[in-house]
């Protein structure tokens, strides 16, 4: 148990940042256009809630493409997107969590690669599909709660690549910015029972930072039957790229030929003009969605921030980040606020903040100036973009400006290019393929691998020295931890010690090359 005692005292301390995965470009420039035209796999009438999305994914490592989690009961039947060649399989990497079963679809053209992972049953093989063809059901394998992975992947030279985010204006059907934590998401080419007249109605337009404002739906049945209704969703966003979904429940009903208005409220997060892009409507146990438009606006808060800047304009790695913020309450009244944070992206995408943990007073007129501290210990060599100020009140999230910061991190790091895992008489061997992808001489205390063992009650651990290492070069290790034959065991990181602090060098992530001979990790 020393591990987890370890872990949880830097996590309670501060928590080294992650590296993140960084999309290499694709070789060629494939029809970007392409992924809009793909249905979501699961069949009309169902809806489904994003849970992770693709930055959570890279942050933890967990996916090489555009990846998205969404909340799924074991055996949904799920289809194929796309005309294409399944490749059926299952993920043997002895982690902590892996794909289980999980089908990789690739479209005929070969530009494109669709992966649904954590499938329930085996199967194996390949064979060409149609779209809507059954592909297999939802489940938990490789996992310990049922979910349904979906990944998307660009073909790049012989392998396959994370697409560009910023070019993925449509994405399975959808425009992309549908696609948020919280979102739930249906086949807008389904057939539904009520549609959405008009525009969605703000009805207290323009409202105060953090106060609710009334938004009214109407929703027309057009059939010969009533329409009962039990859930409605509205998605809404900000020209700055911020989204959030609002919801309500009830017990509704649509008469034949006859609308109906449904208010629900709305705290958007942000100060500025909003729009409505979707709404989505559960009734009679289906759940269908369209596009919908509609306005809101809030107006710009009382609390200003006047200025941001970081302590230093470079930091080393394992360093101490901190970040000053400068407001001013431009109104009359007295602010108050639970606390204030940075929220920003690493070099390779994946989120960052420092944070102010304690309430902020201050009276009308005045300014203060409050110093953040990061979150984690900087770990990613690179530039670190600052993107958005936020506060809390009343455990509500709100988005107070978006400055302009950023800071450099430099230093060593190492990442995980490759990793083989085996038990060998009463032993756990583990080869491990170091890369120095910092900007300095690595100097490391030592490589460590550990993991669960038994029932997961017990832990392992492997270590290795590490001469110094170079920017760029790349050395495999062998690491050694005793282990009682036959009993099951889980590689959980492999990470390694740089001046007394544990740094996780990242499980590599699943990724496969065309032509080889198995899937390389």
């Amino acid at each position: 148990m020393r591990r987890v005692m370890l872990t949880c005292l830097l996590c309670a301390l501060l928590a080294p940042c992650a590296p993140a995965v960084q999309a290499a470009p694709p070789d060629a420039s494939p029809d970007y256009r392409t992924p809009g035209l793909f249905a979501l796999p699961w069949a009309c009438g169902e809806g489904h809630v994003i849970t992770w999305d693709p930055q959570g994914h890279w942050e933890a490592n967990k996916a090489s493409g555009v990846a998205y989690d969404f909340r799924m009961t074991t055996g949904t039947p799920l289809y194929a997107p796309v005309d294409g060649v399944a490749r059926f399989g299952f993920d043997e990497r002895p982690f902590e969590t892996n794909l289980g079963h999980y089908v990789d679809l690739a479209t005929l053209d070969g530009a494109w690669m669709i992966r649904l992972a954590h499938l329930q049953g085996a199967q194996s093989g390949e064979r060409q599909v149609r779209a809507g063809e059954l592909l297999g059901h939802s489940g938990a394998s490789g996992v310990e709660v049922e979910h349904l992975h979906l990944e998307l992947f660009v073909r790049s030279g012989d392998g396959w690549t994370a697409p560009d985010l910023q070019r993925l204006t449509r994405l399975f059907g959808l425009a992309r910015t549908a696609f948020f934590e919280g979102a739930m998401l249906t086949n807008d080419t389904c057939a539904s029972s009520v549609t959405v007249q008009g525009e969605v109605l703000a009805l207290d337009s323009p409202a105060v930072l953090g106060r609710p404002q009334r938004l009214q739906v109407l929703l027309r049945n057009d059939g010969l039957d009533t329409v009962p209704l039990e859930w409605l969703q509205v998605s809404l966003y900000s020209p700055n790229g911020l989204a959030q979904a609002v919801s309500i429940e009830g017990d509704w009903q649509v008469p034949p030929r006859e609308a109906l208005a449904v208010e629900l409220s709305a705290v958007p997060e942000a100060a500025g003009a909003w729009y409505v892009g979707r709404v989505t409507v559960g009734s009679a146990g289906r759940v269908t969605g369209q596009p919908a438009s509609g306005a809101l606006s809030v107006n710009t808060p009382q609390m200003q921030v006047a200025a941001v800047s970081p302590i230093k304009a470079l930091y080393d790695v394992g360093a101490l980040v901190a970040i000053d913020v400068l407001l001013h309450n431009s109104g009359r009244e007295t602010w108050r606020s639970e606390g204030l944070a940075v929220e920003g992206v690493r070099p390779g995408g994946a989120h960052w903040e420092a944070r102010y943990e304690g309430p902020i007073e201050l009276a009308g007129g005045r300014s203060q100036r409050v110093r953040l501290t990061g979150a984690c210990i900087p770990q990613e060599v690179g530039r670190w973009q600052g993107e958005r100020i936020v506060t809390w009140q009343e455990d509500r999230r709100l988005v107070l400006g978006a400055p302009t910061v950023s800071f450099g991190v430099t230093g060593a790091q190492l990442a995980l290019k490759g990793v083989t895992a085996a038990e060998r008489a009463g032993k756990i061997v583990i080869w491990a393929q170091m890369l120095n992808v910092g900007s300095e001489l690595a100097r490391i205390d030592r490589i460590e691998a550990w993991g669960w063992s038994g029932e997961g009650e017990d832990s392992f651990v492997a270590i290795s020295p590490l001469g110094p290492l170079l920017p760029g070069q790349m050395r495999w290790l062998r690491l050694e931890a005793e282990h009682a034959k036959g009993a099951p065991w889980r590689l959980a990181d492999v990470g390694y010690w740089l001046a007394g602090v544990y740094y996780s060098a990242g499980l590599p992530r699943y990724i496969e090359r065309q032509g080889a001979g198995a899937d390389l990790y």
